[in-house]
Protein backbone atom coordinates (compact mmCIF):
# COMPACT_ATOMS: atom_id res chain seq x y z
CA UNK A 1 0.00 0.00 0.00
CA UNK A 2 0.96 3.57 -0.96
CA UNK A 3 2.29 5.24 2.11
CA UNK A 4 2.95 2.80 4.34
CA UNK A 5 6.48 2.61 6.16
CA UNK A 6 8.18 -0.43 5.97
CA UNK A 7 10.21 -2.40 8.50
CA UNK A 8 13.62 -0.66 8.77
CA UNK A 9 16.14 -2.64 6.67
CA UNK A 10 19.50 -1.37 6.97
CA UNK A 11 20.59 -3.50 4.49
CA UNK A 12 17.97 -2.00 1.47
CA UNK A 13 18.91 1.88 2.02
CA UNK A 14 17.40 3.22 -0.94
CA UNK A 15 18.20 6.67 -1.56
CA UNK A 16 15.84 9.56 -2.67
CA UNK A 17 16.57 13.66 -3.25
CA UNK A 18 13.77 15.89 -2.11
CA UNK A 19 13.82 19.51 -1.82
CA UNK A 20 12.31 21.84 0.74
CA UNK A 21 11.20 25.59 0.22
CA UNK A 22 11.39 27.36 3.28
CA UNK A 23 8.05 29.71 2.77
CA UNK A 24 8.52 33.60 1.80
CA UNK A 25 8.63 36.06 4.52
CA UNK A 26 5.26 36.95 5.87
CA UNK A 27 4.90 40.59 8.26
CA UNK A 28 5.42 38.22 11.50
CA UNK A 29 8.93 37.37 10.52
CA UNK A 30 9.03 41.29 9.73
CA UNK A 31 8.30 41.69 13.34
CA UNK A 32 10.52 38.65 14.05
CA UNK A 33 7.87 36.90 16.24
CA UNK A 34 7.43 33.29 16.68
CA UNK A 35 4.93 32.51 13.83
CA UNK A 36 4.10 28.75 14.86
CA UNK A 37 0.55 27.21 13.62
CA UNK A 38 -0.75 30.98 12.76
CA UNK A 39 -2.58 31.93 9.71
CA UNK A 40 -0.79 34.66 9.11
CA UNK A 41 -0.28 35.26 5.16
CA UNK A 42 2.80 35.36 2.69
CA UNK A 43 3.66 38.71 2.04
CA UNK A 44 2.32 39.41 -1.83
CA UNK A 45 5.91 41.86 -2.13
CA UNK A 46 7.57 38.06 -2.88
CA UNK A 47 4.98 37.01 -5.40
CA UNK A 48 7.42 37.75 -7.93
CA UNK A 49 9.86 35.95 -6.09
CA UNK A 50 8.27 33.16 -6.18
CA UNK A 51 7.42 32.55 -9.09
CA UNK A 52 11.12 33.31 -10.29
CA UNK A 53 12.33 30.32 -7.74
CA UNK A 54 9.60 28.51 -9.80
CA UNK A 55 11.35 29.18 -12.97
CA UNK A 56 14.52 27.83 -12.30
CA UNK A 57 13.29 24.15 -10.86
CA UNK A 58 12.04 21.13 -12.62
CA UNK A 59 9.96 19.02 -10.64
CA UNK A 60 7.38 16.43 -10.62
CA UNK A 61 5.29 17.70 -7.99
CA UNK A 62 4.87 19.85 -5.30
CA UNK A 63 3.46 19.10 -1.38
CA UNK A 64 2.34 21.95 1.27
CA UNK A 65 2.12 22.20 4.72
CA UNK A 66 -1.62 23.80 4.49
CA UNK A 67 -0.94 26.95 6.56
CA UNK A 68 -1.67 30.46 4.57
CA UNK A 69 1.78 31.50 4.34
CA UNK A 70 3.06 27.45 3.35
CA UNK A 71 0.39 26.98 0.83
CA UNK A 72 0.67 30.49 -1.24
CA UNK A 73 4.58 29.90 -1.76
CA UNK A 74 3.27 26.34 -3.19
CA UNK A 75 1.08 28.07 -5.43
CA UNK A 76 3.87 30.91 -7.04
CA UNK A 77 6.46 28.63 -7.30
CA UNK A 78 4.26 25.89 -9.17
CA UNK A 79 3.03 28.87 -11.06
CA UNK A 80 6.74 29.47 -12.31
CA UNK A 81 7.80 25.99 -12.37
CA UNK A 82 4.89 24.30 -14.18
CA UNK A 83 4.66 21.80 -11.53
CA UNK A 84 1.22 20.98 -9.72
CA UNK A 85 0.30 20.37 -6.08
CA UNK A 86 -0.16 16.88 -5.37
CA UNK A 87 -1.79 17.84 -1.65
CA UNK A 88 -1.65 19.64 0.95
CA UNK A 89 -0.98 18.05 4.76
CA UNK A 90 -0.37 18.89 8.45
CA UNK A 91 2.27 16.67 8.42
CA UNK A 92 4.37 19.72 7.22
CA UNK A 93 3.82 22.01 9.72
CA UNK A 94 6.08 23.53 11.92
CA UNK A 95 6.83 23.09 15.18
CA UNK A 96 3.48 23.87 17.44
CA UNK A 97 4.55 26.80 19.92
CA UNK A 98 1.25 27.12 21.22
CA UNK A 99 1.01 29.98 23.85
CA UNK A 100 4.32 30.53 22.67
CA UNK A 101 3.18 31.93 19.19
CA UNK A 102 3.78 35.92 18.62
CA UNK A 103 5.90 35.95 21.31
CA UNK A 104 9.55 37.48 20.22
CA UNK A 105 11.48 34.56 18.33
CA UNK A 106 14.79 36.09 20.66
CA UNK A 107 12.65 34.42 24.34
CA UNK A 108 11.24 31.27 21.91
CA UNK A 109 13.87 30.03 19.86
CA UNK A 110 16.26 29.99 23.37
CA UNK A 111 13.39 28.13 25.35
CA UNK A 112 12.66 25.57 21.95
CA UNK A 113 16.31 24.50 21.88
CA UNK A 114 16.58 23.54 25.63
CA UNK A 115 13.69 21.60 25.48
CA UNK A 116 14.65 19.74 22.54
CA UNK A 117 17.82 18.67 24.26
CA UNK A 118 16.45 18.49 28.01
CA UNK A 119 12.93 17.89 27.60
CA UNK A 120 11.88 16.15 24.70
CA UNK A 121 8.73 14.74 25.74
CA UNK A 122 7.93 18.22 27.59
CA UNK A 123 4.22 19.66 26.06
CA UNK A 124 3.99 23.31 25.48
CA UNK A 125 1.01 24.75 26.80
CA UNK A 126 -1.48 24.92 23.60
CA UNK A 127 0.78 23.25 21.37
CA UNK A 128 3.08 19.75 20.76
CA UNK A 129 6.28 18.49 22.39
CA UNK A 130 9.59 18.85 20.30
CA UNK A 131 9.15 14.74 20.34
CA UNK A 132 5.69 15.11 18.87
CA UNK A 133 6.73 17.67 16.22
CA UNK A 134 9.99 15.16 15.18
CA UNK A 135 8.15 12.46 14.66
CA UNK A 136 5.23 13.76 12.94
CA UNK A 137 7.58 15.32 10.32
CA UNK A 138 9.98 12.79 9.83
CA UNK A 139 7.73 9.79 9.65
CA UNK A 140 5.39 12.23 7.54
CA UNK A 141 8.50 13.02 5.17
CA UNK A 142 9.08 9.15 4.73
CA UNK A 143 5.37 8.34 4.08
CA UNK A 144 5.27 11.50 1.24
CA UNK A 145 8.46 9.65 -0.35
CA UNK A 146 7.05 6.74 -0.33
CA UNK A 147 3.77 7.11 -1.55
CA UNK A 148 5.52 9.25 -4.64
CA UNK A 149 8.43 6.98 -5.81
CA UNK A 150 10.38 7.96 -8.63
CA UNK A 151 9.16 11.27 -8.31
CA UNK A 152 11.38 14.76 -7.82
CA UNK A 153 9.22 16.57 -5.21
CA UNK A 154 9.51 20.05 -3.76
CA UNK A 155 7.94 20.47 -0.07
CA UNK A 156 6.62 24.08 0.82
CA UNK A 157 7.34 23.87 4.61
CA UNK A 158 9.09 26.15 7.31
CA UNK A 159 12.54 27.04 8.84
CA UNK A 160 12.25 24.55 12.05
CA UNK A 161 11.55 21.33 9.58
CA UNK A 162 14.67 22.41 6.99
CA UNK A 163 16.56 22.41 10.43
CA UNK A 164 15.08 19.26 11.69
CA UNK A 165 15.91 17.44 8.34
CA UNK A 166 19.72 18.88 8.55
CA UNK A 167 19.70 17.17 12.36
CA UNK A 168 18.72 14.15 11.12
CA UNK A 169 21.47 14.09 8.11
CA UNK A 170 24.43 15.16 10.88
CA UNK A 171 23.00 11.68 12.18
CA UNK A 172 23.10 9.75 8.91
CA UNK A 173 19.29 9.35 8.58
CA UNK A 174 19.43 6.38 11.05
CA UNK A 175 16.35 4.70 10.91
CA UNK A 176 15.58 5.42 14.51
CA UNK A 177 14.89 8.78 13.90
CA UNK A 178 17.89 10.75 15.88
CA UNK A 179 18.76 13.65 15.73
CA UNK A 180 21.47 16.00 16.43
CA UNK A 181 19.07 17.91 19.11
CA UNK A 182 21.95 20.42 20.05
CA UNK A 183 21.89 21.69 16.47
CA UNK A 184 18.19 22.71 15.54
CA UNK A 185 19.43 26.64 14.48
CA UNK A 186 17.17 27.28 11.37
CA UNK A 187 19.20 30.96 9.97
CA UNK A 188 21.21 29.00 7.45
CA UNK A 189 17.68 28.53 5.79
CA UNK A 190 16.41 32.01 4.57
CA UNK A 191 12.71 32.47 3.68
CA UNK A 192 11.72 32.17 0.53
CA UNK A 193 14.88 29.71 -0.30
CA UNK A 194 15.31 25.83 -1.61
CA UNK A 195 17.79 23.19 -0.14
CA UNK A 196 18.13 19.93 -1.88
CA UNK A 197 18.24 16.96 0.70
CA UNK A 198 19.29 13.16 -0.26
CA UNK A 199 17.66 11.29 2.16
CA UNK A 200 19.07 7.82 2.70
CA UNK A 201 16.97 5.53 4.37
CA UNK A 202 16.04 1.70 5.34
CA UNK A 203 12.34 3.19 5.49
CA UNK A 204 12.44 3.99 1.99
CA UNK A 205 10.75 1.62 -0.25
Amino acid sequence: MKGIIPLKNEKTRKQRKVLLIRHFPTPLNEKDVSRGWSPTPMDSEYIDAAIELGEGLKLDGIIASDLQRTLQTALYVSIGSGAPILKTTTILHTWNTGDLTGKPVEEVDPLLEKMAVEEPDKVLKGGESFNAFKYRFLIGLISILNEFPGKLLALATHGRNLALLRAWEEMNYNDELEVASDNLGYEEFEPGTATLFTVESGLLI
